[in-house]
């Protein structure tokens, strides 16, 4: 199964889809599991809620995230960290959006999120 957080799945999800950190849009990658474990216990009580998560990158969070909550939503605007996310991740409760967070029209959403990441 693919972990995000783990340098070496990170790493090779990256290669495979011919990606790097994106400068102009200020990317970087969590690639750090305490960390990753540490961000999703710091979101609070999450079983049984509603997820929006801004900006999945290459998925460190996402299914921590998706293990935690009732649903996650993601919004990536990097099409090609879309295309990874949608290859490398198989959660029933993810619904991912190639959409820029700015200009996205939240009422759009499955569900109202419960808390946001």
């Amino acid at each position: 199964m693919y972990d995000g957080a783990y340098k070496a799945d990170l790493m090779n999800a990256l290669k495979q889809h011919g990606l790097r950190a994106n400068k102009q849009l200020g990317q970087n990658f969590l690639c750090d599991k305490s960390m990753a474990d540490a961000i999703v216990r710091a979101a609070g009580e999450l079983e049984g809620k509603h997820i929006l998560e801004i900006g999945p990158g290459a998925g460190a969070l996402t299914g921590r995230l998706c293990a935690a909550g009732k649903t996650v939503c993601a919004i990536e605007l990097d099409s090609g960290l879309y295309a990874l996310l949608q290859d490398k991740l198989s959660c029933e409760n993810l619904t991912l959006i190639h959409a820029d967070a700015l200009k996205f029209d939240f009422a759009a959403l499955p569900h109202m999120p419960d808390c946001v990441v």
